[in-house]
């Protein structure tokens, strides 16, 4: 399959590779931080180079080598590199998919790699890293398949992270330890009404850290005025 693939951020016309970044900053969810991030770049001048992603595996515009491909016994993954990393990135998402197979006629796609909790400080990856992490009850799993019953079996561990993920993005800032009995309640709480998403949401919103965020971001506004 030939594809042009300019290993950039966010999409290629064939096979999309995706290098997200989480980021919590003090004072302010998203919104702030996309403001806060304009009028800076207005004051600073011209925007900072866009983050990139590329590979030494394969010149752009030729065909993918067959050993990164599933026309291989053992494929492996190609060596990558990203740089511009945003200020601020608390870790890394680096998901590897191609949006042309639609599985079952659906929304779904095929899945090539994914990898996620990628430190911060990593700026690349060796060619052929291994597959499948070791979880910290030392199990492993490999393949989507493998991470669906990791879920269905590790439900209050996948929504005590996801709790924590989500608020520190409401918050705008990393979860601190003063804030983990809250994150473990709004857990708790969330499978006692079959960890439906909005039960984590709801615990979110009404939670005094969250509520205190608000407040003091309105205090904010008011002191700016």
């Amino acid at each position: 399959m030939k594809t042009r693939l300019a290993m950039r951020m966010l999409a290629m016309p064939l096979i999309t590779v995706t290098l997200a970044f989480g980021q919590a900053q003090r004072g302010g969810g998203a919104a702030a931080q996309q403001g806060g991030a304009a009028a800076a770049a207005g004051a600073r001048g011209p925007a900072a180079a866009p983050m990139a992603l590329t590979t030494t595996g394969w010149m752009d515009g030729t065909v993918i080598p067959n050993k990164f491909t599933q026309a291989a016994a053992m494929a492996v993954s190609p060596a990558l590199t990203w740089t511009n990393v945003p200020m601020g990135t608390q870790s890394f998402v680096l998901h590897f998919h191609d949006p042309d197979v639609s599985i079952q006629k659906g929304t779904g796609d095929q899945v090539h790699w994914l990898v996620w909790n990628i430190p911060a400080t990593t700026t690349s990856f060796a060619e052929g890293m291994p597959q499948g992490p070791t979880l910290p009850d030392g199990s492993k799993f490999d393949g989507v398949a493998g991470l669906r019953e990791v879920l269905a079996t590790h439900q209050e561990d996948f929504a005590r992270t996801f709790t924590e993920k989500l608020m520190s993005y409401a918050l705008g800032r990393g979860v601190e330890y003063a804030d983990l009995p809250t994150v473990r309640s709004i857990a708790h709480d969330a499978g006692q009404n079959g960890y439906r998403w909005s039960s984590v949401i709801l615990g979110i919103t009404n939670s005094p850290p969250f509520r205190m965020s608000v407040a003091g971001g309105e205090a904010e506004k008011i002191a700016r005025k």
